[in-house]
């Protein structure tokens, strides 16, 4: 969407200068995750990349882990949140790779949520 000049609101990284364009391609971690933490996704993910790219070949799952135990650190935090309801299908796989996670499903009434997907 984002090459065919149709960015999606939630995708905060076109919207601002970075190194990747709809023309080069934008990695999904630069859409929404990385410009939520940091007004310089550029610079985090030069941070994140010698940490990560170091790490043996694996799993998936563990590298999720490895990534959300560095930007824990980095930021001071103890939890990841993923709130978006597109990842509501993929629970089963979620909770097949992160058994320790607690998941929260949180729904309002649909006249509540009718002016926000519009």
């Amino acid at each position: 969407m984002i090459r065919n000049g149709t960015p999606v609101p939630e995708h905060l990284y076109p919207h601002s200068p970075g190194r990747f364009t709809g023309a080069t391609g934008v990695p999904a971690l630069f859409l929404t995750t990385l410009p939520h933490l940091t007004p310089d996704p550029d610079a985090l993910f030069d941070a994140l990349r010698p940490v990560l790219t170091a790490r043996p070949r694996g799993p998936v799952d563990g590298h999720y882990h490895a990534l959300f135990a560095e930007l824990s650190a980095r930021r001071g935090s103890h939890a990841v949140v993923e709130r978006s309801g597109f990842s509501l299908g993929f629970v089963p796989q979620l909770r097949q790779h992160f058994p320790e996670a607690r998941f929260v499903h949180l729904y309002r009434e649909g006249s509540d949520c009718a002016p926000l997907m519009r």
